[in-house]
């Protein structure tokens, strides 16, 4: 749907923005909004894409151009939806967890906390 940078669905204008989730012009989305711009008049318009999560975090890991550190968030997020059995598997998060020890400490204590001590949840650091 998305390629080298322009959204068939909309005029041909370059993407702006790609959001997932949030807040679009005061609605809560649950979907991914594409933003376009046109260069000259700076117009902006808008798709709202209903896609499956791990179709999104498919084409995001394909997507060189991606923020790896949101991808990371992503996969967190979704990390139960992309254990591997559905072609999905968390790749940002296996390469950090392969790559830095100290972010495996760290989840290994999330992961196996103390039952003697009062927790609060939280995410992994980057």
């Amino acid at each position: 749907m998305l390629g080298r940078g322009y959204s068939p669905c909309l005029p041909s204008w370059p993407i702006k923005e790609i959001k997932l989730q949030g807040t679009v012009d005061g609605y809560e989305i649950d979907d991914l909004m594409v933003f376009v711009e046109n260069p000259q008049s700076y117009e902006v318009r808008k798709l709202l894409v209903r896609l499956s999560i791990t179709e999104l975090i498919k084409y995001l890991q394909s997507d060189e151009t991606a923020d790896q550190k949101g991808l990371f968030h992503v996969e967190w997020a979704y990390l139960q939806l992309i254990d591997g059995h559905n072609e999905v598997r968390p790749k940002s998060l296996e390469i950090k967890l392969s790559n830095d020890p100290d972010f495996f400490s760290e989840l290994i204590q999330l992961i196996f906390r103390s039952r003697k001590e009062n927790h609060t949840q939280k995410d992994p650091t980057e």
